[in-house]
This record gives structure tokens, C-alpha cells and sequence, in this order.
């Protein structure tokens, strides 16, 4: 154990030593409906980590080369700083409204993330087929601290996809941030005892099993870990 332990370090040294970047839009999503805000997400490990973030650059082209004007608006408020065996991370999160969004033309689109010499790429299609993302939509809202809003759309989000973790998540997220742990544990456990989970035809996520052991604690006041009698 002593030396997978010493090889993970010593990979995550070199990669910190290396100076990594990346950059996705949306979480990765390669398709992207008209009218979805634009999430961009530039994540720095290493020495580089601790470069002041208001020097990144972020350049946006169409298939043709032409330069695309997003005025893109760092959410710094949303910047997370990781250290982890003594190796910096950091993410930051730039983001285009769904006005914005919903003016580009359907193709490809080439978002360019670059610090000093550093540099990352991504790529994105802006599809007229598909709708326009209620997740994305969901988390836009709750950045304009419209919580009742992204709260609508992360329950259509939910009714929609009942079996996907991530939706029921985001639900509860924005339900404790409204202090609303009652509803929130509901939600929870609406997905760990629903009829699938029970037949034993969907394995529950053990995510959702430590969700709900912290909401009993808030609701009904138990020990940590344990469920309240």
C-alpha cells in the first residue's frame, strides 16, 4: 500500500512539476443546445496553480477562424483552490448567458484557454436540433441567485431523468441552500427506495446513501453516520 501511495505521489509531483491545463465548456458536452448559457471551465495543476487567474485569456472562434465576442464574465466567487500532497489545483469558471449563448449560429466552436505560454483547447457544436440545456439553465439561475428558478428546473430536469444521480443531486443541492432539508431529504430518499432500487434492478449510489444519512442528521438531530430512532 506504502508504495502505490509513493508512485501516486510521485505521478502527481511530475504532473505538478510538468504544469498541466485544461479546458471544457458545459462539463464536456461536445453537443450544445441553442440558447444554453456557456459554462467554461479552466482547471491549472501545479506551479502554474498559483499564477494570478485575472492574466488567463480566453479566445472563442467559429469553424472559420473568426473570432466570436461571448464577453465571457469570470465567476470568481466560484474559484476553488485544491492542494493535495503538496501539489496546487486550481478551477475557475467563466460563464456566457443563455442570450448570449442562444445568438450563436449552429457549428463548431473552438474556445482557446491560455496563461503565459500555457495553453488549452476545447471544442464545442451549437446544435439547432436540441433544446436548450435545463441542467445548464438550472445552474445559470442559481448563479444570478434566482434559487427559485433553478429549483423549477432542476425538478424538470429530475422528472425527466428519475434514475439519474446527478439530477437528483442538483435538486438537493439547491433545496439545502434554501435550508429546505425536510423537502431535500425527501428527494433523497424518493430515489433510494423508489421501485427499481427496491427490486434491486438499479444499484443505489453510495453518494446517496451518505446524502441521507447527513439530512436525518439536520432533520431529526442524529449522531453523524447513524440514522436517528
Amino acid at each position: 500500500m506504502k508504495t502505490i501511495w509513493a508512485l501516486l505521489a510521485a505521478g502527481l509531483l511530475a504532473e505538478a512539476q510538468s504544469n498541466v491545463m485544461s479546458v471544457s465548456v458545459n462539463g464536456g458536452m461536445a453537443r450544445i443546445g441553442a440558447g444554453s448559457p456557456l459554462l467554461v471551465n479552466v482547471s491549472l495543476v501545479g506551479e502554474i496553480a498559483g499564477t494570478d487567474l485575472e492574466g488567463t485569456r480566453l479566445n472563442v472562434v467559429d469553424e472559420d477562424g473568426n473570432a466570436v465576442d461571448l464577453a465571457l464574465q469570470a465567476r470568481s466567487e466560484l474559484t476553488r483552490v485544491v492542494n493535495v500532497l503538496g501539489v496546487r489545483s486550481v478551477m475557475a469558471l467563466w460563464t456566457a448567458s443563455p442570450e448570449q449563448g442562444g445568438a450563436l449560429r449552429p457549428g463548431r466552436y473552438a474556445v482557446t484557454a491560455s496563461v503565459g505560454d500555457l495553453r488549452a483547447r476545447t471544442h464545442f457544436d451549437v446544435a439547432a436540433d436540441l433544446p436548450a440545456d435545463l441542467a445548464m439553465l438550472s445552474r445559470w439561475e442559481q448563479m444570478e441567485g434566482r434559487l427559485d428558478r433553478a429549483l423549477e428546473l432542476a425538478s424538470q430536469v429530475l422528472s425527466e431523468n428519475p434514475q439519474s444521480t446527478a439530477a437528483v443531486l442538483r435538486k438537493v443541492d439547491l433545496l439545502e441552500q434554501k435550508d429546505d432539508y425536510g423537502e431535500a431529504l425527501r428527494v433523497v430518499e424518493a430515489a433510494i427506495f423508489s421501485p427499481d432500487e427496491a427490486d434491486g434492478n438499479v444499484q443505489v449510489p453510495p453518494v446517496l446513501h451518505f446524502r441521507r444519512k447527513a439530512l436525518l442528521k439536520r432533520v431529526l438531530g442524529g449522531q453523524e453516520g447513524e440514522d436517528p430512532e
